[in-house]
């Protein structure tokens, strides 16, 4: 199912996963998620363009390991929200070092 961004967001605090948009305060405890704008991708038939998607990025960030994700790919797989498969590495985040799971979405450009 394709969801705005919006809804994204909604669907982030109803299952009480913190977030915020490219970067996070400095002394939040982890884990969080960052979402990241990663560009518009474009549907066509033809040689024209019938629909606009955005693609974001979805970092889960975390000093945990990969079962800490189960709340977030439970709440995308609830509410149909297709996602790409999750890659884990890790990551400098204030001085420390991490693990970064990331995957991405697909939401509707409007509406």
């Amino acid at each position: 199912m394709l969801i705005n961004l919006e809804e994204l967001k909604q669907l982030f605090k109803q299952a009480g996963i913190k977030y915020w948009r490219d970067n996070a305060p400095s002394n939040q405890d982890y884990p969080y998620l960052i979402y990241e704008y990663v560009g518009d991708v474009q549907k066509l038939a033809g040689n024209y363009v019938v629909r606009e998607f955005q693609e974001y990025q979805l970092a889960y960030i975390t000093r945990g390991i990969e079962s800490e994700l189960d709340v977030l790919k439970k709440a995308l797989q609830e509410n149909g929200v297709l996602y790409s498969n999750f890659k884990g590495g890790s990551y400098d985040e204030n001085d420390e070092t991490i693990t970064q799971f990331v995957t991405y979405v697909r939401c509707r450009k409007h509406g």
